[in-house]
């Protein structure tokens, strides 16, 4: 709300005081140096809804942001974001620009020619030239203010912009207006150009210079959180486990665990050896009434006993793991 404000007052005193610097030149005799139809729709088509959407939509962090830190509210309170000072700096902001765009046209078109000889010292090619520079500059100043662009401030800032050109061809060749042909001579000429060029120049670089020097010297709390957020979002993310190519690992567990694995206690028989009790408890269930049957047991082979196998030689890797001592 309070860049609502400023560019307001900024806007419409860029547009009236270029009336002031014109009486200079032509004897104080209330003659208008834009078009009555340019002055009757200029606050209700040209520059009305760009604001209406700065003032809506606009929001300096997000709200996840605004909940995280308090204090962003603190400035609106205080009322450190639009008081008599920044009134004061808008007002002298939108003289200096009317000025500017009054001034530079004024001695370019003055006395001037074009290559085919047309005389261009024309008051309606003037209003037309400083109309056209003004809309454009409104234009730019309120898209430099905006920081959260959405769906309408695109259509309404650059909607606008475009809406002039397709009202005054509308009213000065559909309707008749005064000014007919006035802007076609002036958008054929390169001077229009070159003025309109060297017009900007000289009104945005020290608003743009002044507003990065006072970011980088005396942030805000809400510039600073903006900054980490583009310095997050410009990171690399890091690589997630899906991410990785997968590939089938050839690597066996010893060389994880660095200690033998259970291949040889399932090779050795060992898991398989009988439980205590075990026939004790078959007897019991074949006891039972059901299909329960005990298993009988092996029997004992009539050969002679086999020689115990002599102990295989130590292995030369890590510590092999006590078998009799596994918790199955």
């Amino acid at each position: 709300m309070c860049k609502f404000l400023r560019y307001f007052f900024y806007k419409n005193f860029a547009f009236t005081v270029c009336h002031f610097w014109f009486a200079f030149f032509c004897g104080f005799s209330a003659q208008t140096v834009f078009d009555e139809m340019f002055i009757s729709v200029y606050n209700l088509f040209y520059t009305s809804l760009p604001v209406l959407a700065l003032g809506v939509f606009e929001q300096d962090v997000s709200d996840a942001t605004s909940l995280q830190f308090p204090k962003l509210y603190a400035p609106g309170h205080t009322s450190r974001l639009f008081n008599k000072t920044e009134f004061i700096k808008s007002t002298l902001h939108g003289c200096f620009t009317s000025l500017v765009l009054f001034l530079i046209p004024y001695g370019t078109y003055k006395d001037g020619l074009a290559p085919d000889g047309k005389i261009l010292s024309d008051h309606m090619l003037l209003g037309s030239v400083v109309a056209t520079i003004l809309i454009i500059d409104n234009t730019t100043q309120i898209a430099l203010d905006t920081t959260y662009w959405t769906v309408c401030n695109h259509v309404t800032i650059w909607g606008s912009l475009v809406s002039y050109f397709v009202l005054d061809y509308f009213y000065n060749y559909a309707i008749g207006g005064p000014y007919v042909g006035s802007l076609t001579v002036a958008l054929t000429q390169a001077t229009f150009w070159f003025t309109a060029v060297l017009t900007m120049i000289i009104l945005m670089v020290p608003v743009v210079s002044w507003r990065l020097a006072w970011s980088w010297t005396r942030p805000t709390l809400g510039e600073r959180l903006r900054a980490r957020q583009r310095w997050r979002e410009a990171a690399p993310a890091p690589r997630t486990p899906s991410a990785r190519r997968a590939r089938r690992s050839v690597r066996s567990g010893y060389a994880f665990a660095h200690q033998e694995g259970f291949g040889r206690l399932i090779t050795s028989g060992k898991i398989m050896r009988r439980i205590p009790h075990a026939d004790a408890a078959l007897s019991a269930l074949a006891s039972l009434p059901g299909k329960f049957v005990a298993r009988p047991s092996p029997p004992a082979s009539p050969g002679p006993p086999e020689p115990p196998s002599p102990p295989s030689p130590p292995s030369p890797r890590a510590p092999k793991q006590d078998l009799d001592s596994v918790d199955l």
